[in-house]
C-alpha cells in the first residue's frame, strides 16, 4: 500500500504537499508518470482502474486524486489502486465524505494536514518552517513584522520567506532586514511606527517616520500610520478591560488580536495608564483630521505641515 492522504482545504498547503510527495517518489523511481484524477468526475472509477496498474510499456503512474471527499463508492477502487501504484488522495475534510475520510485515514501510510492557517501560533510556526526549509533563521520580532507586512496568505508568506532567505546575508534575519525589504508597504510603515510609539522609543518613531516618507516617494502615508497607531491604542484599551485570569486565547478574542500578540500587548500596556490611553485617543483623532486635510472646517494643511504634525504628535505620545 502506497497511499499519502492530504486532509484540509488550503490550496497552497495541498499543492505543496503534492509537489513534495511526487518529487520524493520520483527520486526513488524516475520513470514514474503522474495521472491527475478528480474524485467528483463521473468516470472516476474507470479512470482509477485504467491508471492504477502498469501500462503496455511496464511503467506506472502516481495517481493524484483531488476532491477525494466526493469519490463515493469508488473509494474501493482507490484503495485497490494503492496496492499497485503510489496514490495521493486529497480529502478537503469538510462536511462531505466523513466515512470516506475514515477509510482513507485507516489505509494511509502518511497523512498530511492541509487545514487553512489564518492566525495564531500555527501561522507563525508555518513561517518559521519556511525559513528552516531554506536553512535560514528569523528572529521572533522579525517574524511578527513579516506577517503584519505581508498578511496571512500562505503563498505570499512563502514567497516572502524565499526572497529574504536568498537575498539577505544576515543570520538570523532580523526586523531591520524585514523592514528594508517591505517598508514600501504603507501598512508595514504604520505598524513599525506604532510599535515604537507604544513602547516609548521617540528616536525610533522619528526614524521610522522619515523612512516611511522616503519609501513612499511622495505618496500619502500619514492616514495609514495614524490608523495603525490608533489600532494599537484600541487594543491596549480592550486589553485593560479584560477580567483577570483569562487565557491568552480568550484575551486575543476579546482584544481582536492573534494569540501570539497578546504577550507583546501585555508588555506594552505596562507603560500606559488609563488616562494616557484616553488622551491618546483624543490626540490621534485630531491628528487624523490634520493629516487628511485640516483640523478645522475649511483648513487645509500643506504636505510639510502634515509631516510636522505627524512627527510632533507621535513623538509626544512616545515620550509620555
Amino acid at each position: 500500500m502506497s497511499l499519502v492522504l492530504l486532509t484540509g482545504s488550503d490550496p497552497f498547503l495541498s499543492a505543496r504537499a503534492i509537489t513534495d510527495t511526487v518529487r520524493d517518489w520520483r527520486l526513488a523511481d524516475p520513470e514514474l508518470g503522474v495521472e491527475q484524477i478528480s474524485g467528483s468526475s463521473s468516470d472516476v472509477r474507470m479512470r482509477i482502474a485504467e491508471a492504477g496498474g502498469e501500462d503496455l510499456f511496464g511503467t506506472r503512474s502516481i495517481l493524484v486524486i483531488s476532491e477525494a471527499d466526493a469519490i463515493g463508492d469508488a473509494v474501493d477502487a482507490l484503495l485497490d489502486a494503492a496496492t499497485q501504484s503510489p496514490v495521493i488522495a486529497h480529502h478537503r475534510a469538510g462536511r462531505t465524505g466523513p466515512a470516506i475520510l475514515k477509510q482513507l485515514k485507516k489505509a494511509a501510510d502518511t497523512t498530511i494536514d492541509c487545514q487553512p492557517l489564518k492566525k495564531g501560533r500555527a501561522l507563525t510556526e508555518f513561517v518559521g518552517a519556511e525559513f528552516r526549509r531554506h536553512k535560514r533563521r528569523i528572529t521572533s520580532d522579525a517574524l511578527v513584522l513579516l506577517i503584519e507586512a505581508v498578511g496571512t496568505d500562505l503563498a505570499d508568506l512563502s514567497s516572502a520567506a524565499h526572497q529574504l532567505a536568498w537575498d539577505s546575508q544576515t543570520d538570523p534575519i532580523d526586523a531591520d532586514v524585514v523592514g528594508q525589504y517591505f517598508r514600501g508597504v504603507a501598512e508595514l510603515s504604520g505598524y513599525q511606527v506604532a510599535d515604537a510609539v507604544m513602547v516609548g522609543h521617540p528616536a525610533e518613531v522619528l526614524q521610522r517616520l522619515r523612512q516611511a516618507q522616503i519609501a513612499a516617494d511622495g505618496a500619502r502615508t500619514g492616514p495609514a500610520i495614524v490608523a495603525a497607531v490608533a489600532g494599537s491604542v484600541r487594543q491596549l484599551i480592550a486589553l485593560s478591560a479584560c477580567p483577570p485570569g483569562l487565557s491568552d486565547a480568550d484575551v486575543a478574542r476579546q482584544v481582536g488580536a492573534p494569540p501570539w500578540k497578546v504577550r507583546i500587548l501585555r508588555s506594552q500596556a505596562r507603560r500606559w495608564t488609563p488616562t494616557q490611553l484616553a488622551q491618546a485617543v483624543t490626540l490621534l483623532a485630531d491628528l487624523d483630521a490634520r493629516v487628511k486635510g485640516g483640523l478645522r472646517e475649511g483648513e487645509q494643511l500643506d504636505a510639510a505641515q502634515k509631516v510636522h504634525a505627524l512627527e510632533r504628535d507621535l513623538i509626544a505620545l512616545a515620550v509620555d
